[in-house]
């Protein structure tokens, strides 16, 4: 069964404490200890939440589909790309749908009711999701990101 994460991206893989000077690298080790800048644009990537998302996904062998605001600001193509630069081997299959004046929760049920039945979570540190939704769904600590903990409870859900 195919397994999917809906992923966040602020407060997930770039936090507010984190200050990105101009030079800033992430060595990816499974990338023959590359070097990669941690930017989009202007958007700071945090190193050690990126190596937890890859974590997840080796682990799960998780598609990802994105529910983050960025979806609105960059094409899915975009976010695969930068994803690629910074060394991650993730699968990017499609996006939620930005669905005026609903929760998130709300754009989540949408693209799960235009596919079969598939295990789920999602990860954000915004809690605006259906309570049936809980069980499947990974809070973050904006301020830290996507933590191993986080990963932990991620992992368990999918492949239960």
């Amino acid at each position: 069964m195919q397994k999917l994460i809906f992923l966040d991206i602020d407060g997930v893989l770039n936090v507010e404490t984190y200050n990105l000077e101009e030079n800033d690298i992430w060595v990816c080790p499974e990338a023959g200890d590359t070097e990669f800048p941690l930017r989009y644009g202007d958007q700071p990537l945090n190193s050690r939440c990126l190596n937890n998302l890859q974590t997840l996904v080796d682990n799960t062998e998780a598609d990802i589909v994105i529910s983050s605001s960025w979806r609105i600001l960059y094409p899915i193509n975009s976010l695969s790309k930068m994803f690629k630069e910074v060394g991650l081997k993730i699968n990017i299959i499609g996006q939620t749908r930005n669905l005026p004046n609903c929760i998130r929760g709300e754009e989540v049920e949408d693209y799960l009711d235009n596919i079969n039945h598939k295990k789920y979570v999602i990860i954000d540190d915004s809690t605006d999701f259906y309570a049936w939704q809980k069980p499947y769904f990974v809070n973050t600590d904006p301020g830290f990101g996507l933590s191993e903990l986080d990963v932990a409870k991620a992992i368990r859900i999918l492949n239960v």
